[in-house]
C-alpha cells in the first residue's frame, strides 16, 4: 500500500487489461459510471503523457450504507481504478478499503462491506 493505494502489476497489454477490468465490473453487477482516458485528453491539449485511463465504478447498494456512517467517504466514492502503462508495465491502483475506514474514522460495523469491498477489487485486478 502506498499513500493509501494498493497498486497491482497486470501481466496484460494496456487495452487487454482495460477490456478484462471493465467487464469483471460490469460481471459482478456493478456500474461503470465513467471511463477517462487521460492520454487523450492530454493529447487533445498539447501533452505527452503516457496511456493512463480511470474507470470510476460502483453499486449504490454499498456507497450508501457507507456514507451514511460517514457522509464524507463520499468523495471517495463510487471506486476509482487508474490504469497505467509505465514503459510497458500496466499498472492499476486503487484506494485501499482499510485506508478508506482510517481516512474517514468508520465505525467497526464498516469492516463487514470493507473487507466485501477488498475481496472484490483483488478479485478484478487477478490478472
Amino acid at each position: 500500500m502506498n499513500n493509501g493505494l494498493t497498486i497491482k502489476k497486470s501481466s496484460k497489454s494496456f487495452t487487454e487489461t482495460i477490456s478484462i477490468i471493465t467487464n469483471r465490473i460490469q460481471n459482478k453487477g456493478l456500474r461503470v459510471f465513467a471511463t477517462i482516458n487521460h492520454h487523450e485528453n492530454a493529447e487533445k491539449n498539447g501533452f505527452d503523457l503516457a496511456p493512463t485511463t480511470l474507470i470510476i465504478f460502483g453499486n449504490p447498494n454499498v456507497g450508501a450504507p457507507l456514507m451514511q456512517l460517514n457522509q464524507d467517504i463520499g468523495i471517495d466514492l463510487p471506486m476509482k481504478m487508474l490504469i497505467t502503462d509505465k514503459k510497458g508495465v500496466i499498472s492499476m491502483a486503487f484506494n485501499n478499503p482499510s485506508y478508506l475506514k482510517e481516512r474517514h474514522n468508520l465505525p467497526e460495523e464498516s469492516s463487514t462491506i470493507l473487507n466485501k469491498v477488498t475481496t472484490m477489487l483483488d478479485g478484478l485486478t487477478d490478472i
